[in-house]
């Protein structure tokens, strides 16, 4: 998204969920801290916005991370989840 690669990333949880709650890991996206807390078209400001802005098709690129996880996993042998 254009933010500080030299920092970790961070998992942004899209989703339905409760009221202080984050939703399943499965549902989140790798994104830098301006990108998902700290900017002023933070992910955690206005989902919908981000997305727009950014052109992402999340659920999209959610089933994308999680298939490369999968078999990242079952490459090595080991239960995804």
């Amino acid at each position: 998204m254009g933010g500080n690669e030299s920092q970790p990333s961070q998992a942004a949880h899209f989703g339905p969920r409760g009221l202080s709650q984050k939703t399943c890991d499965k549902n989140a996206i790798p994104l830098c801290v301006n990108c998902h807390l700290e900017g002023k078209d933070a992910h955690h400001r206005d989902a919908k916005h981000f997305e727009q802005k950014h052109y992402l098709d999340v659920p999209a690129l959610i089933a994308r991370l999680n298939r490369v996880w999968e078999l990242i996993c079952c490459a090595k042998g080991k239960e995804p989840w």
